[in-house]
């Protein structure tokens, strides 16, 4: 893994996960669509410790231009509130169908 490469290029070593190295290899592999399957990143481990790092990693490849998906039952790029936005009384989704 090109470790010093990446800290060069993108800044602070945020590292919790082997996700966030598979995230950064690609960015740095220059990949066009990333999805992951089966990363629920749901745990007390996971939730507290990784997946902040996990999402640094996705919003930097998003904002690189890369399209991001999670598939399957995931934790990763949900709101705390049930699903419900902040400000809002519904999800997205509820939102979009105009309930």
């Amino acid at each position: 893994f090109p470790l010093q490469e990446v800290v060069t290029r993108f800044g602070a070593p945020y590292f919790s996960n082997t996700i966030c190295y598979m995230f950064a290899y690609a960015i740095m592999q220059g990949v066009t669509h990333i999805q992951l399957w089966g990363v629920v990143q749901g745990g007390y481990q996971e939730y507290l410790r990784e997946r902040k790092a996990v999402e640094y990693w996705m919003g930097l490849a998003a904002g690189l231009g890369i399209r991001i998906e999670v598939r399957g039952i995931s934790q990763l790029l949900t709101n705390d509130d049930n699903g419900k936005l902040y400000g809002y009384k519904k999800t997205y989704a509820e939102i979009m169908k105009g309930i």
